[in-house]
């Protein structure tokens, strides 16, 4: 299993008892490269270090624990909502995606790059590779180069834009859910570099992977795409955050039918917009405002 990034757990300015525990055991930036992966130490590592690296990992674990949302659902049947669909939706699923595939197949003349892998963060930091459908030609520089820059309008290709804007490329993600490394409704997940940047900028930011990545979200139906913009992702935060508080069967059931009706509009990817109305609003007078531009 791959070492999961563990970057300095930030709380939620609103988790006061989570805010103590993770202020606790936070890991200093020096402390953070030597002691915050497990897999990383060397087998010449002492056992003072090897036992420290332990029992921060405990007592990190400890603090996912108690940002996790704590309702039955969340711990149950959150999982056996996931199977669910994906019984409803895999046939259909299969279908399009292997009308996709032929496309993929012929527009980019190779079958290594009919899919695009890509590591991203997921549920407490694990890393694992996402599955999308390539909508874009090959980039020579970073990723995160590139997403910062915006060159993705530039190498996104004509069918890519089709399938960006209905979300019809995230289909292999059904691939993720099956796994157990996503779920249908969560926060999106990050890149690797792109995580680091947002915690950085956001405080809280990392909490959001006290629940498993989605592939869709709150976010994704309320803001649409988000660029290299710290107020986007501080909005990003505050809608993962309200989810990560409210998540239920019914809260879960009616975002999966907005991704749906979202979708079918074509609204799946908004370029330079600082709002996008949906008629979505959030019911508890505790949520976030409004959402600007989000993931994709």
């Amino acid at each position: 299993m791959t070492a999961p990034l563990l970057p300095p757990l930030l709380p939620s300015p609103t988790d006061e008892k989570a805010d103590q525990k993770a202020s606790a055991v936070r890991p200093s930036a020096a402390k953070g490269e030597a002691l915050c992966r497990l897999g990383d130490l060397s087998l010449d590592a002492g056992p003072v270090e090897i036992v420290r690296t332990l029992a921060l990992q405990r007592d990190l674990a400890a603090t996912w624990e108690s940002l996790e949302p704590k309702s039955f659902y969340s711990r149950y049947g959150r999982r056996l909502f996931d199977l669910s669909l994906l019984a409803v939706f895999g046939v259909p699923a299969l279908a399009i995606g292997a009308l996709i595939f032929t496309v993929n197949l012929v527009q980019f003349r190779s079958l290594r790059k009919v899919f695009f892998l890509q590591e991203r963060v997921g549920y407490r930091g694990q890393i694992f590779s996402i599955i999308k459908f390539r909508t874009m030609a090959e980039v020579g520089e970073n990723h995160f180069d590139s997403w910062g820059a915006g060159a993705e309008k530039v190498r996104v290709t004509r069918v890519g834009r089709l399938l960006r804007n209905t979300h019809l490329d995230e289909l292999p993600q059904l691939i993720n859910v099956a796994r157990g490394e996503m779920a249908f409704v969560g926060p999106r997940p990050e890149m690797v570099e792109i995580e680091t940047w947002a915690a950085s900028v956001v405080e809280g930011f990392t909490t959001r992977l006290a629940v498993p990545p989605g592939i869709s979200g709150y976010a994704q139906i309320t803001q649409g795409y988000t660029g290299h913009d710290d107020e986007a992702y501080a909005e990003k935060f505050r809608v993962a955050d309200w989810y990560r508080r409210s998540q239920c069967f019914s809260l879960d059931l009616k975002i999966i039918a907005l991704t749906l009706v979202w979708m079918v509009r074509g609204r799946g990817w908004q370029w330079n917009q600082k709002s996008v109305s949906t008629g979505v609003a959030f019911p508890t007078e505790a949520a976030p405002t409004e959402a600007a531009p989000s993931d994709d």
